[in-house]
């Protein structure tokens, strides 16, 4: 155990009850016509990933770096600068920094999953956060409509496609992303104006692996003595394989009790989760039924289940249900709305984060190959 400067630490350890979704990333198949298409399938159909990275921000500084992520809301930043190794870490909700050099153990309160660092973490580290930001819909940052093919490039003897976001006229400012032919991030380049001129950060990624890192990778190291607030609990989640635990519910709009403890039993199922209440794009009823066509001609049954806040009076044309008590959200742990996951005869097999406008096509395709995958 590194201790760092030398102290005894106590150490927050992701037990059983606390492991969350871990959804094994299915070999997919994904029919797509551009590379904006290619990274989007692939990030959001990933269940968990370690990057390694070199960071270079002009005239401010350069590092290196390894990034691990485990949905729904486990993550580990290491960031080695020539001030010494900083880390960043989120179980759960909660959000713990430690901090070389500046501050000792900084910690945050609740936060969605998959937080960027905070400011306390930085100037350096936050340079970082374009990682986080592709860990979000690529979509969530900007339509594809407004990424602009900017040709193509070798790195380290890899063709890739160039993909700008421009900022104002200045070709320097924005963002420019390399994407590899099976959809994995190279690089990334952004450029932002200060008051003292021009700033421009590059991330390169030494290696990407879409392996879902273990539960026991994620631990809060404190020290000894230092008595943080409670970490909210996360859902006994399944992982890779293993049956669901779903729950009592009410169905919606009628409010009339239900029970979706063995709905996954009877064959195949997709459960859209959505909320009113947590930050997410919405999904219109077009996509909806774009999505459940698609299942419903391999013979695969789709529902919706409300997390949270009581959702508004709609009258729907597929089932959808309100997990009123939290007993769902509670026994199962959904990696942030809207997320689709699929079900075979009770187990979980795969899923889709952050569905938004447009992904039915894509998103279709990597449930029903999950469901095809043996294992």
């Amino acid at each position: 155990m590194d201790s760092g400067h030398g102290k005894t630490f106590t150490i927050i350890r992701a037990e059983a009850n606390l492991t969350p979704i871990c959804l094994a990333v299915s070999t997919v198949l994904i029919t797509t016509n551009t590379p904006f298409q290619k990274a989007e399938a692939l990030y959001k159909s990933a269940a968990g990933a370690k990057m390694e990275f070199t960071l270079d921000v002009t005239g401010r500084g350069s590092g290196s770096g390894v990034w691990e992520f485990r949905r729904p809301s486990f993550q580990r930043l290491l960031f080695t600068d020539k001030g010494g190794r900083n880390e960043y870490l989120q179980m759960g909700k909660a959000r713990v920094a430690y901090l070389h050099g500046e501050k000792e153990y900084v910690w945050y309160p609740p936060s969605t999953p998959l937080s960027e660092p905070p400011p306390e973490c930085g100037f350096l580290m936050r340079w970082a956060d374009p990682i986080f930001l592709f860990n979000a819909p690529f979509s969530k940052i900007a339509p594809e409509s407004q990424w602009k093919s900017s040709g193509t490039e070798t790195i380290d003897g890899t063709k890739t496609d160039v993909l700008a976001l421009p900022q104002g006229d200045d070709p320097e400012m924005g963002m420019k992303i390399w994407i590899s032919p099976n959809g994995r991030l190279l690089r990334i380049r952004t450029g932002v104006q200060t008051p003292e001129g021009k700033v421009i950060g590059l991330i390169n990624f030494k290696s990407v692996s879409f392996t879902t890192p273990s539960a026991e990778r994620f631990e809060i190291h404190l020290p000894h003595g230092y008595v943080p607030a409670k970490p909210p609990k996360m859902a006994e989640s399944p992982g890779p394989g293993e049956r669901a635990l779903l729950g009592k519910c009410v169905r919606w709009p009628s409010g009339t009790a239900a029970d979706l403890a063995h709905a996954p039993g009877f064959g195949p199922l997709v459960v859209l989760f959505t909320s009113v209440d947590l930050e997410g794009p919405t999904v219109s009823t077009a996509q909806i039924n774009d999505l459940r066509t698609r299942l419903k001609n391999r013979g695969v049954r789709f529902v919706q289940v409300w997390l949270g806040e009581k959702p508004p009076k709609t009258s729907p044309t597929w089932e959808c249900f309100w997990d009123s008590e939290g007993s769902l959200e509670k026994n199962f742990g959904a990696a942030g709305t809207p997320s689709l996951y699929v079900f075979d005869k009770g187990v979980l097999k795969g899923g889709w984060y952050g569905w938004a406008e447009g992904d039915a096509p894509q998103a279709a395709n990597v449930l029903l190959s999950a469901l095809t995958k043996k294992g």
